[in-house]
């Protein structure tokens, strides 16, 4: 399994052993950095949207064009962003699933 080191190349990993290892350890782990993923884009959604709304406010006070424009470039954007956050829910309940049901097996 780990060719390049003497002590590691003897690591045996059984059937329950694999299944505590990745209830525990890695599929927590992985919980952790989807959910700090979501946490960091949902900051940027919030982030835009106050951007944008910070433009379109300076746009009808000044009537730039221009602003308009960079407003609704925000908008967009953070609606992309928002999309990303529902695949990251939806990545996040499936991987609490998973863990739970291995967590019943082990």
């Amino acid at each position: 399994m780990f060719p390049d080191s003497a002590i590691a190349s003897k690591f045996a990993c059984g059937e329950r052993k694999c299944n505590y290892l990745a209830t525990f350890g890695v599929a927590p782990r992985e919980l952790d950095e989807l959910r700090a993923k979501r946490k960091r884009t949902q900051a940027s959604v919030d982030a835009m949207t106050k951007s944008a709304d910070k433009y379109a406010e300076e746009a009808e006070k000044t009537g730039q064009v221009t602003l308009i424009s960079k407003s609704n470039a925000m908008r967009r954007a953070a609606k992309e962003k928002t999309a990303d956050i529902q695949a990251l829910d939806e990545a996040v309940s499936k991987k609490e699933t998973a863990v739970k049901d291995m967590s019943m097996d082990a």
